[in-house]
């Protein structure tokens, strides 16, 4: 009798989960994860409903909340260049206690510029760091816009090399949800409550899908023994200011364990070149490996983003 109750148990457990899409979100043990914003001071177009003022605010006290270790924040020169109000957020990033980090002058796409040109945005986006990391060491951490690396062998390590010379460390990411697709849907949402909430619950879910899956796959590489920290990618939007807080809630509770951005970045997995030609896109570091070992990992359908389910919620 009390094996058929638990049977039933964990059968309505089951139906429970894959009516809300939450199915594949139990993740056994503590996960490491680590947080960085791409696209500092400000990502996106402005918003009427949050401020860039209130979006930093919202952000500093989440981290703080969460107990967030330093999470590294990556600089894009022309977003803050001669805009005074700008760059006072940046003085409060940096004194909340978090880094700062280089993603380029221009916010280039490797794959639609050439080497010369991008290693010169890189040099370019140098002084305006100087102003605000605390150490050389900590601005020459470079993170890629757009997660490109090189759609051909010569751009890839032309500018690795650069990197190298200058001792740069590359910021990779393992765990990316696209959170400035729902931004871009969630603008179109101003005024409509019903939708605007609706499109937030999906970023929270969506969130969590990915960490799972993004875990699942770094498990599948790696072995389930040998520990991977992960590496989140955000962007500073005003929508991902809005839902910061209760995004570290949710990931608290899948069993998440804050760690530094630094020491994630710097984590020797992290260090291997796999010499990929990105010739379809940028791409985060499990899917370099996966490409790169030739290795078949069976995707969830909750995998692809929705985006025209997005953009279609708001007229």
């Amino acid at each position: 009798m009390a094996n058929s109750i638990s049977r039933l148990k964990v059968s309505i457990l089951g139906v429970i989960g894959l009516l809300f899409g939450l199915s594949a979100l139990a993740v056994p043990g503590k996960i490491p994860l680590a947080l960085t914003f791409d696209d500092l001071p400000a990502s996106g177009p402005e918003a009427a409903e949050i401020t860039r003022e209130q979006a930093m605010d919202l952000i500093l006290q989440a981290l703080k909340k969460h107990k967030v270790p330093p999470v590294y924040g990556f600089l894009t020169g022309q977003l803050a260049d001669n805009m005074e109000g700008r760059k006072k957020l940046l003085v409060r990033w940096k004194e909340a206690g978090h880094l700062i980090g280089n993603h380029g002058f221009s916010h280039l796409d490797l794959s639609k510029t050439n080497s010369a040109d991008y290693i010169a945005d890189i040099a370019k986006n140098e002084p305006l760091l100087i102003d605000y990391a605390s150490t050389i060491k900590e601005l020459k951490v470079f993170r890629y816009p757009f997660l490109m690396e090189g759609d051909s062998h010569d751009k890839r390590y032309a500018v690795r090399s650069y990197l190298s010379r200058r001792q740069y460390q590359i910021a990779q990411v393992s765990v990316d949800f696209q959170d400035w697709h729902f931004y871009e849907a969630w603008m179109k949402c101003q005024g409509q409550e019903d939708n605007q909430r609706q499109l937030e619950d999906e970023f929270i879910l969506f969130a969590k899908q990915r960490l799972t899956t993004y875990h699942q796959v770094g498990q599948y590489i790696f072995g389930a023994n040998r520990e991977l920290p992960h590496i989140l990618l955000l962007h500073l939007t005003p929508l991902t200011a809005k839902l910061l807080d209760r995004l570290l809630s949710e990931f608290t509770k899948m069993g998440v364990r804050w760690i530094s951005a630094d020491q994630a970045i710097r984590h020797p997995l992290y260090q291997e070149d796999t010499a990929l030609e990105m010739k379809s896109g940028g791409m985060g570091f499990l899917d370099q490996a996966l490409q790169s070992r030739k290795l078949k990992f069976k995707w969830p359908k909750n995998h692809i983003l929705p985006k025209n389910k997005l953009l279609s919620l708001c007229p």
